[in-house]
Order: C-alpha cells, then structure tokens, then sequence
C-alpha cells in the first residue's frame, strides 16, 4: 500500500515538475529573443549612426553567428571606402571588408554598389 502510494506522489511531482520544465525552456527561449532583439536595434542605431548621407543602404543583414552584411549604393567609391573607415574605427564591429564595389549605370548616372561585411561583439551577452 505505502509503495502505491508513493508511486502514485511520484507521478503527480513528475507531472508538475515537467510542467515547471516546459515554463524555464519557453522562458529561456523568450529570454534570447529579446536579448538578440536589443542586439539588432543596437547594431541598427550605430550602423545609422556611421552612415554617412552620401551612403544609400539597400540591405541590411544581421547573422546569429555575429556577423553584419550591408549593401547599398553611393555616389562615389570614395564615399564606400570613407564609410568602411568609419565602420573599422567603432569598437562594435570587426573585420571589416569592403566583399565589392561596383561602378554601375542607371539613368545616366553613374554610382557604386558595394556590399561590406564585418563581425559584431554583442552588448547583452
């Protein structure tokens, strides 16, 4: 009888323990997307803050493996090689890289389309 009994206050600890298991994961998970949410807008608000207004971005993407991929458009090359100084002078990105820089031709008008790379250090983790 005892051990039936015990069994049976197993059972009814093994239902809530797993039910507190299921709320720390759901937490957990809520936790890392709102730390990878306040990375983004961090990395967002510097990126605005680098770009100079002779930078056009047409892309912007943000990896989980702490990397940052800009693409976008200016008037010069020269003005692509100023933002990626600017970029390597910030203390939150690394390894910046100018991947390429394009002249293209659109309406008469000439401009550079460029994609820059760099690796990121994250301020909430």
């Amino acid at each position: 009888m005892y051990i039936k009994q015990l069994k049976e206050r197993n059972n009814k600890i093994k239902v809530e323990s797993d039910g507190v298991d299921k709320m720390r994961r759901a937490v957990n998970i809520l936790q890392g997307r709102l730390d990878a949410k306040g990375d983004s807008l961090s990395l967002l608000d510097e990126v605005y803050k680098l770009t100079p207004k002779e930078i056009y971005l047409t892309n912007i993407t943000i990896e989980r493996k702490k990397q940052l991929i800009l693409k976008g458009r200016a008037n010069a090359m020269s003005d692509v090689f100023k933002f990626v100084t600017a970029l390597e002078n910030s203390t939150n990105f690394k390894g910046v890289k100018n991947t390429y820089t394009t002249t293209k031709k659109e309406n008469n008008q000439e401009y550079a389309d460029f994609e820059i790379t760099a690796a990121y250090e994250s301020e909430n983790r």
